[in-house]
């Protein structure tokens, strides 16, 4: 009888999970740390007799049921990324720790791919995004970009240790190897200027304000006296771009109705240029007020310049063949018509 491997890795992880959670009095988000720097070692990890023995012999039978060799990275990342929605099961933790939904991920990596097509210096692209999370947003765009011929060098930031460790350690058991930075993507970054930048953007109040003296975007809102991370961000980004370089970003679906919307275009004039702002569609969205959209930024210089008309609209229904199809082709007009030189 065939192993469906996907399941197989999937129960691995959730049940060493569990069995975690009850031996170390853990979350569910600790405990799979714990499972995924397991696998990564080949041994469970035991501190001053914790977990006990037992737990040790019960965990180390069930990572040897399975042979990990046939477990490809698409499987694993898949199984990972179930695994990761029990966490809002068991722990309840805040929206920015969700991971990014498979489909929409595609869509950045889509369009990741187009925007990269417009520039041939080099098959290798440096790829960073500032809210690196579990890293599975970028490592779907990623693996569009190696579908279309191009090598990755990948570079992550997040203030959060914890996620940034997970990261870590499922991306190895992948085969991947991004270079990631616990901090604030908002201080000065240890990196040089990147070839795309694509995140899925943290919303809410940056409230460390002596750190935004020269940012554009820093502006003081009347009722919290604090200016807006994804605004911050999309700015920052545009500072760590090469010239001519694109960065996409998920943003609020409202976006343009916030009455400091203004300020977030002087931030991005000040670096380049405010090129397509496309509403993701509605379906993939369980409430309205979570629905998000794509915001494309481009770096000056590099003979880069201002869309006419910036690229404004919705995607549509992805199973609507025939309007996803003209979708395509308008959108592929559009992008020919401002990158020729």
């Amino acid at each position: 009888m065939a192993v469906d491997y996907l399941k197989a890795t999937y129960d691995i992880i959730h049940e060493s999970n569990q069995t975690l959670m009850g031996a170390l009095d853990e979350t569910y988000i600790e405990a799979l740390f714990e499972t995924l720097q397991n696998l990564v070692t080949q041994q469970v990890q035991q501190i001053d007799g914790e977990p006990s023995d037992d737990v040790v012999e019960t965990l180390t039978k069930r990572y040897q049921s399975l042979d990990w060799s046939k477990v490809d990275a698409e499987t694993f990342r898949k199984a990972f990324q179930m695994s990761f929605l029990q966490v809002d099961r068991y722990d309840q933790l805040p929206a920015n720790y969700q991971m990014t939904p498979e489909a929409i991920a595609l869509l950045m990596g889509y369009f990741a791919v187009k925007v990269s097509q417009t520039s041939t210096q080099s098959d290798t692209l440096s790829v960073f995004d500032p809210a690196f999370g579990t890293g599975n947003l970028w490592n779907i765009v990623q693996n569009e970009l190696l579908k279309n011929g191009r090598r990755v060098e990948g570079f992550g930031y997040d203030n959060d240790e914890l996620l940034l460790d997970i990261a870590d350690q499922s991306l190895q058991l992948m085969g991947l190897a991004p270079q990631l930075f616990h901090g604030d993507s908002l201080q000065n970054l240890y990196i040089s200027p990147m070839d795309l930048i694509v995140s899925d953007l943290p919303v809410g109040y940056y409230p460390i304000q002596q750190n935004l003296n020269d940012f554009k975007t820093a502006f003081t809102d009347n009722e919290k006296s604090l200016p807006y991370t994804h605004y911050l961000m999309i700015e920052q980004s545009l500072r760590y771009l090469k010239p001519g370089k694109w960065g996409l970003f998920l943003v609020p679906a409202d976006l343009t109705n916030d009455q400091h919307f203004v300020d977030l275009i002087k931030g991005i004039n000040h670096y380049g240029y405010f090129q397509a702002f496309l509403e993701l569609p509605e379906n993939l969205f369980r409430h309205q007020s979570g629905r998000k959209a794509i915001l494309m930024v481009q770096k000056a210089g590099n003979q880069a310049k201002q869309a006419e008309p910036v690229l404004v609209g919705e995607i549509p229904d992805l199973k609507a063949i025939e309007q996803i199809s003209q979708f395509i082709d308008s959108f592929d007009r559009w992008l020919t018509d401002i990158t020729k030189e």
